[in-house]
């Protein structure tokens, strides 16, 4: 039955794909672009920026391969100015999200703990990417997303080739700076060691790459979904095959959204399918996930991504190989000239990389951290986060993210551009709590095991009985939403 409903979410939220062979072409580099600023729906990241005194700038690329990418930017922090900005050479960052989310879910937070305020307050220039297929890049010189099934014959290899390639080249060109800071999480990682190591010449374009919950190897995840999914590989392979559904899933729609507002809000009985439903997936830490701000992380997640991004991350838990699309034995020999798909060879990573994992991280196992960290020629942090746990989505959303990671990256960050380190200690006040910068291991929250994994609150108790009833009305949902 949980299989059954596993593959009807995936597959009757996908649309049916065509394959095709990518033609490059030289990057199309477009000027600034001043359409609206907002999403498919209601969220408006320029009006939310600007609300909090920070500029917004929305950039526009073309790739070598005709998709049009959107990158925010903000210039500067509340502190700066336009006038005092134009005439400063800032230290240049680059953040990319990680797979089916996009830049703005790490504004969720808010100004004092969202990564990109804060880089923007330390005196970064920062800039957060969009991969094509995403709410904000769903556009191509050619091709319809919601018509053309070929829009969405992707996955993370094109997604660092094609599309981390042009916005580092579009940074540098608008910046004029020589190399750029690079942060990923998960996919966001994932597409960068498939860049540099494809085509290593982007290894002297970066400073450091800060490796957030790097999905690179994977055989040692623990989400039982994705090992549900990673188990029966072949029916999900061949039910999609069959029905021709192999395009986009999990696309952001008004109805989704809607439903999912109804469900997770304050007031909602059911409120609590939503954080298990994450938690599931990434790793139960209910202690420093805030309920308040689900109908916030609706209006942004999940943005979509491809079927075919989904088949290629269950390849590489299957093999337990960090490596290229695996199209079948026949395929493989005509496009790769073997039967098997190549590994991306990890030596030719020699940019410096900082490496950021949790302990209950459920899509990254610490020994597929081990195994890369042992690979990497030129590691320069390997940091474990100290908090037991600490799942994959806490790098975003976590309530004391700042204490436990960010105060670490920023030093690290600093140091490579030269600024000068963190107060040793410093507080920051929110409308949540008062997080305290430190890097005093004696000060991180700790939490017993018992508040660490509850996940209900009074007057939203979960039961198995609502919890299969949400679960029918979402299947039921996805199939008549396209």
């Amino acid at each position: 039955m949980y299989i059954i409903l596993l593959v009807s979410v995936l597959l009757f939220s996908s649309r049916s794909l065509a394959e095709v062979v990518i033609t490059a072409r030289e990057p199309i580099i477009e000027e600034l672009n001043n359409v609206t600023a907002r999403g498919l729906f209601g969220f408006d990241v320029k009006a939310f920026l600007e609300k909090n005194g920070y500029p917004f700038e929305n950039h526009k690329l073309t790739t070598q391969d005709g998709y049009v990418l959107a990158i925010h930017r903000i210039p500067y922090g509340r502190n700066s100015s336009a006038s005092t900005f134009k005439n400063e050479t800032k230290p240049a960052v680059l953040i990319m999200h990680g797979v089916g989310s996009s830049s703005v879910d790490y504004m969720i937070l808010g100004p004092e703990r969202s990564l990109p305020m804060i880089l923007a307050d330390q005196g970064y220039d920062v800039w957060l990417g969009n991969n094509r297929g995403n709410t904000w890049s769903r556009k191509h010189v050619t091709l319809d997303p919601d018509k053309n099934d070929t829009f969405w014959d992707f996955s993370f290899h094109e997604l660092g080739l094609y599309d981390a390639s042009a916005i580092i080249d579009y940074i540098l060109n608008a910046t004029r700076n020589e190399k750029i800071s690079y942060i990923g999480h998960s996919q966001g990682s994932t597409e960068f060691f498939a860049l540099t190591s494809e085509l290593p010449q982007y290894n002297d374009k970066v400073n450091i790459m800060m490796a957030l919950g790097p999905a690179v190897y994977c055989k040692n995840l623990t989400s039982p979904i994705v090992r549900i999914l990673k188990d029966h590989y072949k029916l999900v392979e061949s039910t999609a095959d069959y029905f021709n559904l192999t395009a986009e899933i999990l696309g952001h729609t008004f109805i989704i959204e809607t439903a999912l507002k109804l469900i997770c809000k304050n007031e909602s009985q059911y409120q609590e399918v939503c954080p298990l439903i994450l938690f599931l997936l990434f790793g139960f830490d209910s202690e420093q996930f805030e309920r308040s701000i689900v109908t916030t992380m609706v209006e942004v997640f999940p943005a979509g991504l491809s079927m075919k991004e989904l088949k290629h991350y269950l390849q590489l838990v299957k093999s337990g190989h960090f490596r290229q699309f695996d199209h079948g034995e026949l395929n493989n020999l005509e496009i790769y000239n073997k039967s098997s798909p190549p590994d991306y060879d990890i030596s030719r990573v020699t940019a410096p990389v900082a490496l950021y994992y949790g302990k209950n991280d459920w899509l990254v196992g610490t020994a597929d951290i081990d195994q890369l960290a042992e690979e990497l020629p030129n590691l320069v942090e390997n940091y474990l986060i100290e908090y037991d746990y600490f799942n994959h989505m806490d790098f975003i959303v976590a309530k004391d993210v700042v204490s436990l990671l960010y105060f670490d990256l920023i030093n690290k960050l600093n140091e490579i551009n030269g600024l000068a380190p963190l107060p040793a200690t410093s507080t920051v006040s929110t409308n949540y709590i008062t997080t305290t910068l430190t890097n005093d291991p004696t000060t991180q929250p700790s939490y017993t095991e018992t508040e660490s994994q509850s996940f209900t609150t009074p007057g939203s108790a979960l039961s198995i009985n609502n919890f299969a009833r949400i679960s029918f009305l979402f299947v039921l949902m996805l199939r008549f939403v396209r």
